[in-house]
């Protein structure tokens, strides 16, 4: 088991008071990286960064702040610069669920999901990658994006928009950042056990939601291995890509998904198909 890839290096991951954004913190801090913590209010971000630290709280920095904010997002890159300087890596989790009939989808929550999805990706990876250019030593950049991005899932319009342009801002900064050493990559879960996933399924379930599939036995059943994943399985994937491990991979999206974007058939994946009736 690798326990220090990461040794002193500094990592800032967004969105990381909780589900998949904190298994990242988690893994990177076992690891031996300084984490900053980032969620949108000051007192769970402190709260997470508090567990995180135990008694090393050298170690861990909490710096809250709405990742769609270009002025809160240049505070928190400013307090990381000025406490340990530049980040080595950069995950950008943070992100939001938008789940309903496109032709009912309003403008806000439209807007809402680009602000805080692609924009917010966009703010802290051009805030971090400007510092890492000066710096001129390189350094990761990991997008959280989503099988959503790869195919189509009903009643996602605004979410899967976002996660699309994710992968295409990932493909377009590795290829203009690579000539300083920073490679830009991204992963694509499939539904992962997290809360958000939860709030996910409870709205399906509701009665004037999208329904049909949407249910944990239907998502399970989807997947060719069987099972929701875990929020630590896209840690270590992110881990990977931004590790030394990898270190000529640029501008690719890896799905962590189960065998989701594999699968195109009409059946359940993880049922056997029926047998054929020959002639």
């Amino acid at each position: 088991m690798r326990t220090a890839r990461f040794t002193d290096r500094v990592a800032l991951v967004t969105g990381s008071t909780m589900g998949i954004g904190l298994a990242i913190a988690e893994a990177l801090h076992r690891e031996g990286a300084r984490v900053v913590l980032n969620g949108r209010t000051a007192e769970r971000t402190a709260r997470a960064a508090e567990e995180l630290a135990g008694d090393r709280t050298d170690r861990v920095l909490a710096c809250a702040g709405d990742v769609a904010d270009e002025d809160a997002v240049g505070r928190v890159v400013d307090t990381v610069l000025d406490r340990w300087g530049p980040p080595d890596i950069l995950v950008n989790n943070a992100g939001i669920p938008t789940v309903g009939h496109s032709e009912r989808l309003s403008l806000a929550r439209w807007q809402r999901c680009l602000d805080v999805n692609l924009t917010g990706t966009f703010l802290f990876s051009r805030a971090v990658g400007a510092a890492m250019v000066a710096r001129g030593t390189g350094g990761a950049i990991v997008n959280i994006s989503s099988v959503a991005g790869i195919g189509g899932l009903p009643y996602r319009a605004a979410y899967g928009a976002t996660k699309s342009a994710q992968i295409g801002l990932t493909s377009t900064l590795a290829a203009e950042w690579g000539q300083h050493g920073i490679r830009v990559n991204a992963v694509a879960p499939a539904f992962i056990r997290t809360p958000m996933t939860e709030f996910i399924v409870t709205e399906a379930a509701a009665a004037d939601a999208p329904t049909g599939d949407w249910t944990l036995a239907g998502i399970e059943g989807r997947t060719p291995l069987g099972r929701m994943g875990e929020p630590g399985e896209v840690a270590d994937a992110v881990l990977f890509l931004a590790s030394d491990e990898a270190t000529f991979i640029s501008g690719a999206t890896l799905p962590v998904d189960g065998g989701w974007t594999a699968f195109g058939a009409w059946h359940q994946a993880s049922r056997p198909m029926p047998p054929a009736h020959l002639d």
